[in-house]
């Protein structure tokens, strides 16, 4: 199966389950000119490891005194790698939806830095409990130039069962850079990133949950079934 990321959790969890993996990025992270500041907030919120990332290069840290809220495991886990206390993290699945349905009702300064492109659900939600929520985009993420000649070969003679969709902008990268092999069936990151696939005509999706535990059982049971 193909996994248009960079070695990581993620692919070792589906390896140790059984399917053998292919990861390459098809994105890449560009840091923006930044217009806003953490300072001042009661709570940051971070919604991927990307964004961790990025506020290490640009050299920001998280005020002291605000609370650290994660999008999930994976985004706490690059958190605390970087020195963070997380004060709060959804069990289980990974989402805007699963950050808002834990975030308490309140008053204050949530800060949410990230991607240009993210959706303006978790603020949405945010303002809906109260709170002064504030998206600061730090970074956007670009197709690579090309894929390697060895993914174009193998994915252009169907050679992947499955390809795992983690984001809209990935689903959108493989549009641009491959095309989609009608035998490849299509794992996507929850239903946002499901709603971009049907807008680029791949309405066949399954739909996963953003944890790996998720990711395996969708991915074995697609796979079995293509086996049948």
């Amino acid at each position: 199966m193909f996994l248009p990321r960079e070695e990581g959790g993620l692919s070792a969890a589906i390896e140790a389950a059984g399917p053998s993996v292919f990861c390459e990025p098809l994105i890449q992270r560009r840091t923006l000119p930044v217009r806003g500041t953490l300072a001042g907030a009661d709570w940051v919120a971070i919604t991927s490891a990307r964004t961790v990332d990025t506020l290490i290069e640009i050299g920001w840290r998280i005020p002291e005194g605000a609370r650290v809220a994660a999008v999930g495991a994976a985004t706490a886990r690059a958190l605390e790698a970087a020195g963070h206390t997380v004060d709060l993290v959804p069990d289980g699945p990974s989402s805007a939806a699963d950050l808002l349905r834990v975030f308490p009702e309140g008053t204050g300064r949530v800060v949410i830095p990230g991607s240009a492109l993210s959706s303006t659900e978790l603020v949405d939600g945010l303002r809906h409990k109260g709170w002064d929520a504030q998206a600061l985009p730090i970074y956007t993420v670009d197709p690579v130039h090309a894929p390697s000649p060895d993914l174009w070969d193998r994915w252009s003679a169907g050679e992947f069962d499955a390809v795992v969709v983690t984001s809209g902008s990935i689903a959108r990268a493989i549009d641009d850079l491959l095309g989609w092999p009608p035998a490849t069936r299509v794992l996507a990151f929850g239903q946002p990133t499901a709603m971009v696939l049907a807008k680029l005509g791949v309405p066949n999706a399954v739909v996963s949950s953003q944890d790996p535990d998720s990711v395996v059982g969708a991915l074995t049971d697609i796979l079995t079934k293509g086996q049948a």
